[in-house]
């Protein structure tokens, strides 16, 4: 069953992001607390050849899911982070769409709120599938014991 759930999440993975994404896309690519801007994003990308790059020791990823990084690097390793940063994330469980002049917090946020908001979602409609079933038991002993209502 656990293998069927992997199999299935990711086909899931693979039809959300058919090109693949890296942390470059994902808004949680974080210089301290901060986004990494646009044009950051640009010389990352490029390995900091073209003409500078941002403070490494700075990035990080927001969510804390550099695992790899955190294993096998002590200290700020430059080829280690641009190794994270450019690996195929089509599977990590916290990325999301970077959209620019958000910070990484109030991304964070919006999630948290996106996430409750479908948690309500599915409380109401269990609640109201319980009593739909509720209302429908009682209907059906109620006419298999012959009451009637007045």
């Amino acid at each position: 069953m656990a293998k069927a759930l992997r199999k299935l999440a990711l086909a899931v993975s693979y039809v959300r992001h058919p090109a693949g994404v890296t942390c470059i896309d994902c808004v949680f690519l974080a210089m301290g607390d901060e986004e990494v801007t646009f044009s950051n994003r640009i010389l990352l990308l490029c390995r900091g050849r073209a003409g500078g790059c941002p403070p490494l020791e700075e990035i990080r990823c927001f969510r804390s899911l550099w695992i790899d990084y955190d294993l096998v690097y002590v200290g700020t390793v430059a080829d280690g982070i641009f190794d994270e940063i450019l690996r195929q994330r089509r599977h990590c469980p916290g990325f999301f769409r970077y959209k620019p002049s958000w910070s990484p917090k109030e991304h964070q946020d919006l999630l948290l709120k996106s996430e409750e908001r479908k948690e309500k979602i599915w409380g109401y409609i269990l609640a109201t599938a319980v009593g739909i079933l509720g209302t429908l038991v009682v209907q059906y002993i109620a006419k298999h014991l012959g009451l009637k209502s007045p």
